[in-house]
């Protein structure tokens, strides 16, 4: 049963119980009023010794309970489903009730709008309803972390704000539902994610082990079809080991820029070590097939089979060239000087 449900039904035995109850004030006055009467007149008891009449218990399913005027200001059940408090300004309405049942408690606030607080099995929870009862902000703890949402006048969640075991994150989205910002910091590295009007991703920003990472998707593969990036990258042989011109690119952090096909695959790359700008141009597997490297002595254009084997390679400094041609098994088939 709902709680909305709960002070329907409440609400629904409060006017049968006021005259029960008029009737049951008015029977015990009289009974009180005859005890002290009675303590007045005639012998004293221990009861009436110790200034009143001694109630020990007393049963019931429903206990009502109303002001001078007649209006109900507390009713106190139990049903089927758990007890119940409900509480009532002068007007009758209900502004508090306290809830027990089978999925755990809850407490209600009523004025124009609601605050509910509730601990069930899976967590604990805090939500607040606008003044035409629509969700408008959620806290809640569970075994997963725990979350913040916020919401429009719609109902639609606006802002979330997670901490999981991953780290936190918070997701804004638009009057559709539609994811549009994500922001994250977790494990792996802070994270910045831009989408479009369909939720799909359009741009990413993060930061890893490798270094910082700008990647832009088109709107039909949702693969990074642009990537700048600055890293660290491993060293690299340019050109003919042991031959005058080749060039030995140092690990280090590199800026570098790479545009990829609809599969998500580097087809051009650019990058700058140090003082050697380079540009690569790559086959629908992402390997190397062109390399350019330009460097304060050298410039080195090499081309590569399908394996990315060095096939051809052409060197130009300021005093000489050089040019070789491989076979497949790397074996070198002519070359000059």
């Amino acid at each position: 049963m709902t709680t909305d449900e709960r002070i329907e039904k409440l609400e629904k035995g409060l006017a049968s119980a006021r005259r029960f109850n008029r009737w049951l004030l008015a029977g015990l006055g009289l009974a009180l009023g005859l005890s002290v009467l009675a303590g007045a007149l005639g012998p004293t008891t221990a009861g009436a010794q110790a200034g009143g009449v001694a109630v020990r218990e007393l049963r019931a399913n429903r206990l009502v309970i109303e002001d001078e005027n007649g209006k109900v200001r507390a009713v106190l059940s139990a049903t089927k489903d758990g007890p119940g408090l409900c509480l009532s300004d002068e007007n009758g309405n209900p502004r508090a009730m306290l809830i027990v049942d089978k999925d755990g408690a809850g407490l209600d606030l009523f004025d124009k709008g609601r605050v509910r607080l509730s601990a069930v099995k899976d967590g604990a929870g805090l939500t607040v309803f606008d003044e035409k009862d629509k969700l408008r902000a959620a806290l809640g703890v569970g075994k997963d972390g725990s979350r913040l949402d916020l919401l429009d006048e719609n109902g639609n969640p606006r802002a979330m704000l997670i901490v999981s075991k991953e780290g936190p994150g918070l997701n804004l989205y638009d009057e559709k539902r539609k994811p549009q910002v994500t922001l994250t910091a977790h494990r792996a590295g802070p994270g910045l994610c831009l989408a479009d009007e369909n939720g799909k991703p359009r741009a990413g920003l993060g930061v890893d082990t490798d270094g910082p990472r700008l990647d832009l998707f088109d709107d039909q593969s949702g693969v990074p079809r642009i990537t700048l990036f600055v890293r660290k990258t491993k060293p690299m042989v340019v050109g003919e080991p042991g031959r005058r011109g080749t060039v030995l690119l140092p690990a280090e952090n590199w800026p570098g820029l790479q545009l990829c096909d609809e599969k998500g695959k580097s087809r051009i790359g650019l990058s700058l070590n140090k003082d050697s700008p380079a540009l690569s141009l790559n086959d629908e597997s992402g390997n190397d097939r062109a390399m350019l490297i330009a460097t304060p002595d050298t410039v080195i254009l090499q081309l590569n089979d399908e394996k990315g084997k060095p096939r051809v390679g052409l060197s130009v400094a300021k005093d000489r060239a050089g040019l070789y041609l491989k076979d497949a098994n790397g074996k070198a088939t002519w070359q000059t000087p």
